[in-house]
């Protein structure tokens, strides 16, 4: 039922929900027909739409893995197969964050070095098969943090189906408050912006987690034969990938690991972060473990996604959403303190 039809929302309300929903550029509805975007920069302007996103909370009848059940990541197992939550140490010291002046977009600047103290993060993003552990002890289908679905819009799928036919997708349609319970439930925390960068470019101050050249010629890990060097080193808009216009397989571009070993940290899903943005932060941010500005009404995502070209999956590139926006180009990953 509309719940329009049944109840009065004043104006203020109904404009700040409008606001969240066009917050977060790229984030298509369910059942929207497929739009062309305008790039200007990098920045994608979002097609407009008058469909309200919403989220399924109904179990398919016919879904008889799902069971209610409750706990800990210790105590929860899963009903599918899922790959290995495994992190990676990122040492600690200084690296090189942002752009240098004239280059990049303003809020990338001014490129600074700071130091971080060791901290693990998440070697690829949160999976449905992972999501849907936390799901469960939540309430399953009473849970608030129910993903989004999205039907056969790009491909993505509904919740919780998508569990058993796309387990080791990164999980989508999540909104920050949602992904902060996850990490939260999981003994975790969502990274720094600062923290994913590093993570992402090394302390050789990459451009893409690879390297300087977007289309460099890299052999496949497990050949030696240079024929079969790859130029696809990340899921992006019409990238000739694989996985072109929806999402990929975590773990699916073996070329494109960052210097630490961590996978899609271009392309694929945004991600969210824990800071707040600011376009001028890099100007007064803290040269030691910088946490974000301490207040705001948007929140930090990185890494670009399935639908942005290589400009947007720039190490550096920072764009926001309010943080209860949710789309099917918007996942995350998870950090924890060493």
């Amino acid at each position: 039922m509309n719940p329009l039809s049944t109840r009065l929302i004043s104006i203020p309300v109904l404009a700040a929900a409008l606001l969240s929903l066009l917050s977060c550029l790229t984030l298509s509805p369910p059942g929207e027909q497929v739009k062309e975007t305008v790039e200007t920069g990098h920045k994608l302007l979002p097609a407009r739409s008058k469909q309200v996103i919403w989220r399924s909370v109904e179990v398919p009848e016919d879904n008889t893995s799902i069971t209610k059940t409750t706990g800990t990541p210790a105590q929860v197992k899963s009903a599918t197969s899922e790959p290995p939550s495994e992190m990676v140490l990122i040492s600690a010291g200084e690296f090189t964050m942002g752009s240098q002046t004239g280059k990049g977009d303003k809020d990338e600047n001014p490129q600074h070095n700071i130091h971080l103290d060791a901290y693990y993060i998440d070697v690829h993003e949160v999976t449905n098969a992972q999501y849907y552990q936390f799901w469960l002890a939540d309430g399953g289908e009473k849970s608030k943090h129910t993903p989004a679905s999205y039907g056969s819009s790009y491909m993505i799928g509904d919740w919780p189906e998508v569990v058993r036919t796309k387990p080791n997708y990164p999980v989508v349609g999540v909104t920050w408050y949602d992904a902060k319970a996850y990490a939260e439930w999981a003994g975790k925390r969502l990274p720094t912006e600062a923290e994913w960068e590093k993570a992402a470019r090394g302390t050789e101050a990459r451009m893409w987690p690879w390297g300087n050249d977007f289309n460099l010629k890299i052999a496949v890990p497990e050949t030696v034969n240079e024929s079969s060097a790859s130029k696809a080193h990340s899921n992006r808009r019409d990238g000739n990938d694989g996985y072109d216009n929806t999402t990929a397989p975590v773990n699916s571009y073996p070329t494109g690991i960052s210097p630490y070993g961590v996978h899609d940290m271009a392309g694929n899903v945004w991600e969210w972060t824990v800071d707040w943005y600011s376009d001028d932060y890099y100007a007064r941010a803290s040269k030691e473990n910088p946490k974000g500005p301490t207040k705001g009404k948007l929140k930090v995502v990185r890494g670009g996604s399935w639908n942005n070209r290589e400009y947007s999956q720039r190490c550096v590139n920072r764009y926001y959403c309010y943080p209860d926006s949710w789309g099917n180009t918007l996942g995350f990953r998870c950090a924890r303190d060493l």
